[in-house]
């Protein structure tokens, strides 16, 4: 499944975000100069992946693009993981005017890189 997700990189051209059947999906950057790429061997300058160590977590997930949440003026991405062991998280991964991002472990992020939006209703599913 691939996403509409804005201008994650500042640079004036929409990303994509696809996801894959395991615990990975990737930010793919667009522009003029696209050609084929291998995603498990994807060059920071042409995105980045965004992975998790939770077992189900981002195998089933949704994601909201073309979002600014932090009002910087470059386009946020939230994906929800509704599968999480723990609790229903929303992870929200701010976009940014960087060349090169390394790749997001959803887990591990920092506050600098995004923020998380946790309830430990299970049968929430409102967020996401």
């Amino acid at each position: 499944m691939a996403y509409y997700i804005g201008d994650v990189n500042g640079d004036g051209v929409n990303d994509i975000v696809i996801g894959s059947y395991a615990v990975e999906a990737f930010v793919i950057y667009g522009g003029s100069n696209i050609t084929n790429m291998d995603l498990m061997n994807l060059d920071m300058s042409q995105g980045y992946s965004i992975s998790s160590s939770l077992s189900q977590s981002i195998v089933d997930f949704r994601v909201v693009g073309d979002i600014d949440v932090n009002h910087d003026g470059i386009s946020d991405i939230a994906i929800g993981c509704p599968y999480d062991n723990i609790a229903e998280r929303v992870y929200v991964i701010y976009g940014t005017n960087s060349s090169y991002r390394s790749n997001v472990v959803l887990e591990y992020m920092t506050s600098a890189q995004g923020l998380v939006v946790i309830t430990s209703d299970l049968s929430d599913k409102s967020v996401y």
